[in-house]
C-alpha cells in the first residue's frame, strides 16, 4: 500500500512443505534492505524468502534442520546496516545471522546462565546505532545486543 492507503502489490500464495518460490506457510514477519528488496520469514517452510522491490522471487535460504545456521521456526527478520539478515528462530531459541545471498555468519544464542539464554524470541528490530532488540518471549523480556 503506498502512504495513502491505495493497493500497489500483492506477491506469493500458499504453499507448503516448500511448495515453490513464493509460496507460503504462515509468513511471520517482513524487512526490507536499502537497495529495496525485501525478505519475508515463511515460517512452517522453515526458510527466508528474498524478493525484489516488484515481488520478483530472488533466492531462498534456510532448510529444515538443527544444524547451525539452519532454521526450523523462522519468525522475526531485520536487517543492519551492513546488510546482514538476523532472524529469530522461535523453536531453536537463537537468533541466527545470514548475509544478503543467505550464507550463515554466526548466532546469537543470548547469555548462558541461568534465566538468561532466549525462550522463543519471536520480533528483532535494529536502530541506525547498530543496537539489537530481540522480543524474548517466554522470558517475559527485550533482550539488548550491542
Amino acid at each position: 500500500f503506498d502512504m495513502e492507503g491505495n493497493f500497489l502489490l500483492k506477491f506469493g500464495n500458499y504453499g507448503r512443505n516448500k511448495v515453490g518460490s513464493g509460496s507460503f506457510d504462515n509468513p511471520s514477519d517482513i524487512a526490507f534492505d536499502p537497495q529495496g528488496f525485501i525478505y519475508v520469514t515463511d515460517e512452517l517452510n522453515s526458510r527466508v524468502q528474498k524478493f525484489d522491490a516488484q515481488g520478483n522471487f530472488i533466492c531462498l535460504f534456510g532448510k529444515t534442520a538443527k544444524k547451525e545456521g539452519e532454521l526450523i521456526r523462522p519468525r522475526g527478520i531485520a536487517i543492519d546496516s551492513q546488510q546482514r539478515v538476523f532472524v529469530t528462530d522461535s523453536f531453536k531459541d537463537i537468533v541466527i545471522v545470514f548475509d544478503a545471498y543467505g550464507r550463515y555468519l554466526f548466532s546469537i544464542l543470548g547469555p548462558i546462565q541461568v534465566g538468561g539464554a532466549l525462550n522463543r524470541p519471536l520480533g528483532i528490530a535494529i536502530n541506525t546505532q547498530g543496537v539489537i532488540y530481540v522480543s524474548d518471549n517466554q522470558n517475559n523480556r527485550i533482550m539488548v545486543f550491542q
